[in-house]
């Protein structure tokens, strides 16, 4: 895609689909990606996982691509 990272979030039961992309090309564009990396993506896929967890959902699907 051109950018630093890519984020896609599958939760097919759910039909819910949560993408995230990262253009590092801008000023300050690295240090948001390490910090979305390092602090907003743990919390955010452990919420997932709670969620995924909480309504029993069989095939949700992760990817993670940089």
């Amino acid at each position: 895609m051109g950018y630093g990272g890519q984020v896609i979030i599958l939760i097919p039961d759910k039909e819910l689909i949560i993408v995230t992309t990262h253009n590092h090309d801008t000023p300050i564009g690295i240090e948001q990606q390490i910090k979305f990396l390092k602090e907003k993506l743990p919390k955010t896929l452990r919420r997932i996982c709670e969620f995924i967890k909480y309504n029993n959902i069989q095939n949700p699907m992760i990817f993670l691509m940089y």
